[in-house]
């Protein structure tokens, strides 16, 4: 399939080399220029990030202010140390809960319980059957299709349920990690095989170009295997085989070069964000001179939809970018492990 929509884009004489985050930096400048507009206010979340840093990197005069959300920034390599991430990611959980008393009490080991679930799944997958939009569907969960519905909870700000999921699932009950695989499926895919691969023509671009040739094919393997079921996900990535069918030249070192600037920056990470972790913020903001860089410990990927306290950053840091401003909230709450055993008792 990739390769045919390779072949036909070449047919039709597309430049896959102008879908690049240089040439979409320049898009946005030029999309300032068609509007009248001499300052624009940046929001970006993910590679929305990256993205509007080369912004900040190419036209530094037109932006006044700039809200990154889920920091990925050029120098990073999101592909490297992927089981690593997860690793510590997990890691945190395991320490969250056993610093809660009712998570404590309810789970007293969970990193047992959440390995166990996921080694029990590659021996013998999850059987059951997904409720979605388009009717019903049946579903077998390997390991590594029971460790991305986990990753995706945290992802999604859901990682005070990740226990008690874990827990029922552990004993039988299927329920909970049901209504959380209907979830991904329903919103991204990835768990029936219809639905197994993304073939997204932009984002192997990108990926194929600015990402994949720098990674050490060799440390990743080495890494995957060391990180036992945290590797999972890694090691069911596609992407090594479908950046050689997409056959993109390699973005120039100059574009790996940390982004300078002195606009006003508001950083904002989710402290279970395995996709771009907070360290990669804070790598971000060492070049950033006039910047404020802020954690949200509970969430996942992409705060400002999942916690009203960085929305309310947002617009405040857009309104006035001040980036020395004391917070109007607070960012720091931990899981909240009992109202999550709360909706889980009282489900039907």
């Amino acid at each position: 399939i990739l390769a045919r929509c390779r072949a036909n884009l070449e047919r039709r004489k597309i430049d896959l080399a102008m879908y690049a985050t240089p040439a979409l930096a320049d898009d946005v400048a030029d999309l300032a220029t068609a509007l009248g507009q001499t300052k624009i206010n940046i929001y970006g979340v993910s590679y929305g990030t990256r993205w509007g840093l080369e912004v900040m990197r190419r036209h530094p005069e037109l932006v006044r202010a700039a809200v990154l959300d889920g920091v990925y920034p050029p120098q990073i390599n999101g592909e490297q140390n992927e089981p690593e991430i997860v690793r510590r990611a997990f890691e945190q959980l395991y320490a969250d809960c056993a610093a809660d008393p009712v998570c404590r009490e309810r789970q007293p080991n969970l990193r047992t319980t959440v390995e166990g679930l996921i080694e029990g799944a590659e021996r013998a997958p999850l059987e059951m059957t997904l409720t979605l939009p388009d009717g019903p569907h049946a579903v077998r969960l390997d390991g590594a299709k029971v460790l991305t519905v986990l990753l995706n909870m945290m992802r999604e700000g859901e990682v005070a349920s990740i226990p008690e999921t874990a827990g029922a699932a552990r004993r039988g009950d299927l329920r909970l990690l049901k209504l959380y695989a209907e979830d991904l499926e329903a919103n991204d895919g990835g768990l029936l095989e219809q639905n197994a691969q993304q073939f997204d023509g932009l984002y192997n671009s990108i990926e194929c170009r600015e990402t994949w040739p720098l990674v050490d094919r060799a440390a990743r393997r080495k890494a995957i295997e060391s990180n036992g079921v945290y590797g999972l996900n890694a090691k069911s990535s596609k992407s090594p085989s479908f950046c050689p069918v997409w056959r993109v030249a390699a973005a120039p070192a100059v574009e790996r070069e940390p982004v300078k600037s002195a606009a006003p920056t508001l950083l904002l990470s989710g402290g279970y964000d395995w996709l771009t972790p907070p360290a990669w913020a804070r790598e971000a903001a060492k070049t950033l001179s006039n910047a404020r860089n802020v954690v949200f410990r509970a969430q996942g990927h992409g705060v400002v939809v999942q916690d009203a306290c960085a929305a309310r950053l947002r617009d405040a840091f857009v309104e006035d970018p001040a980036p020395k401003r004391a917070l109007p909230c607070r960012p720091d709450t931990s899981p909240n492990f009992a109202a999550a055993w709360e909706r889980a008792r009282n489900m039907p």
